[in-house]
């Protein structure tokens, strides 16, 4: 019985692709059974960093006023104009939840293995305030961080609160730092911190810092027995 279900199911799928054939989201050519999202040319072109393998790495320096154990790990070179941009807008402004997932657990395929989140304890998502939540439906950095939970096995922990404040999107890097205070964000439950707990932080992309360091300063602020901390990204732009 198992068998003739599984073969119906196969061919429903077939005739899924038929009526309504998936592409990749980049170069709108069709999908391999195999693929997702992205074809296997589009997904091996975005411009990894390998941070994972240099603990002095371009993204880590941002957080060296922290004056506390961070680490940081992006997935590819972000940029404006960049194919992961395109990605990036899709999962934060087109409704696309499973894409960010997605994404997280192509990011965790790459760094898992090489044991990069080995000591990690928590995965921390960037909050978001909750009215944009309504707007978008989620929360992007909690659905990366999803996607690398399905890979590393380590628990997602929503434990965060944030104010309204402006977009950072637009603002120069002087007006980002302005814009974000550690006031804006809360551990909503410091409990679920516990003393000592290795954590990272997780968002989508990272410019100047100033966002992921505010969210970082209010968590040993609120936790200030926190283990070392560890940053993921999606993107990174290069630091100047």
């Amino acid at each position: 019985m198992g068998i003739i279900w599984k073969t119906l199911g196969m061919m429903m799928s077939a005739a899924g692709e038929v009526a309504a054939p998936r592409t990749c989201y980049l170069c709108g050519t069709h999908l391999a059974v195999n693929e997702d999202f992205l074809c296997l040319g589009c997904l091996t072109s975005l411009p990894r960093t390998n941070y994972h393998r240099d603990p002095y790495n371009d993204l880590q320096r941002r957080f060296l006023h922290l004056r506390h154990p961070v680490r940081a790990a992006a997935w590819c070179y972000y940029s404006r104009r960049s194919e992961l941009s395109r990605l990036i807008h899709a999962v934060k402004y087109h409704d696309s939840a499973a894409l960010g997932r997605w994404m997280g657990r192509c990011f965790a395929e790459e760094i898992v293995p090489e044991g990069f989140l080995n000591d990690v304890d928590m995965l921390i998502p960037v909050p978001l305030n909750w009215r944009k939540r309504l707007l978008r439906h989620y929360n992007q950095a909690a659905e990366i961080a999803c996607g690398i939970a399905e890979v590393s096995g380590t628990p997602v922990a929503e434990v965060m609160t944030a104010r309204a404040h402006s977009s950072q999107t637009r603002l120069s890097g002087s007006m980002r730092r302005r814009n974000v205070s550690a006031e804006l964000y809360a551990v909503r439950r410091p409990e679920l911190i516990p003393a000592g707990a290795n954590i990272a932080v997780v968002d989508d992309i990272c410019t100047t810092g100033a966002t992921l360091s505010t969210v970082i300063g209010a968590i040993l602020r609120d936790c200030p027995d926190t283990g070392t901390v560890t940053v993921l990204t999606l993107g990174a732009t290069l630091f100047h």
